[in-house]
């Protein structure tokens, strides 16, 4: 048999062979046409480029994400041991943007409140959403930027508990200190209407977090930023009810 026919014979025995010795010949081969070269650069470079594109694309994103996200004049949380509708923030923020000022010069006066269910007394909230609740409260109280919160009187105990909350003097606050001391009650606002309208007929609070002897008190942004948080309630307060002191 000629050495042709055994080469021919071995070809056919072993295809994948051949087919990886002819890719590597067309490789180191000169392409001529644009469509050669595509096609060699595409051989050669596809998943650099292809990770080099979803690179850029994410780094696109998250750009976007950053110029065009809302930023608030004030962020407060609502603690509350009772589901919080969308809505039922939505009416709070409008409610409290009123009395807002713009801090950050974008033209706007926004308030951002978060809501956060937390000490279930019905005991039926999905462990899974309760342990995320608790994480996102923890990390909040990390940052040290919301001083302001709305309570229900279950949350209220557990803040004054921990130590969280500030007297109105702006001294911590312990269990031992009055209620009336530390908190305002809502219930005959705008914001406690809202509350009662949307099935929250509980005693609500606003109260703030303890500010004067943290770590955060000689930082200057997170004192201002303190400073206005009280200003904003208090021009809210001033304006729906008489606050007795």
């Amino acid at each position: 048999m000629s050495t042709d026919n055994l080469a021919n014979l071995d070809r056919l025995k072993n295809p994948e062979k051949y087919k990886r010795e002819e890719e590597i010949w067309k490789s180191h081969q000169k392409p001529e046409t644009p469509k050669g070269k595509w096609e060699n650069y595409w051989y050669h470079y596809k998943w650099h480029t292809i990770g080099i594109v979803l690179g850029v694309a994410f780094v696109a994103f998250f750009v976007y994400s950053m110029v065009t996200r809302e930023k608030y004049d004030y962020r407060l949380m609502f603690i509350s041991s009772k589901p919080v509708t969308e809505q039922t923030t939505k009416i709070i923020e409008t409610e409290l943007a009123k009395y807002a000022k713009d801090l950050n010069g974008d033209k706007k006066s926004n308030v951002s409140v978060m809501p956060i269910e937390l000490n279930s007394e019905e005991n039926n909230i999905n462990p899974q959403i309760l342990q995320a609740n608790t994480t996102k409260y923890m990390a909040e109280l990390s940052t040290g930027e919301i001083m302001v919160f709305i309570v229900d009187k279950v949350n209220y105990d557990a803040n004054i508990e921990n130590e969280i909350l500030c007297d109105r003097n702006g001294e911590k606050a312990t269990k031992d200190t009055p209620i009336e001391q530390v908190a305002y009650p809502v219930k005959d606002t705008e914001i406690g209407k809202t509350l009662k309208e949307n099935g929250l007929e509980d005693d609500y609070y606003i109260c703030f977090r303890v500010f004067n002897g943290t770590k955060d008190d000689k930082n200057d942004k997170k004192a201002e930023n303190n400073k206005q948080s009280h200003e904003l309630i208090n021009r809210y307060l001033e304006a729906n009810l008489q606050v007795q002191e």
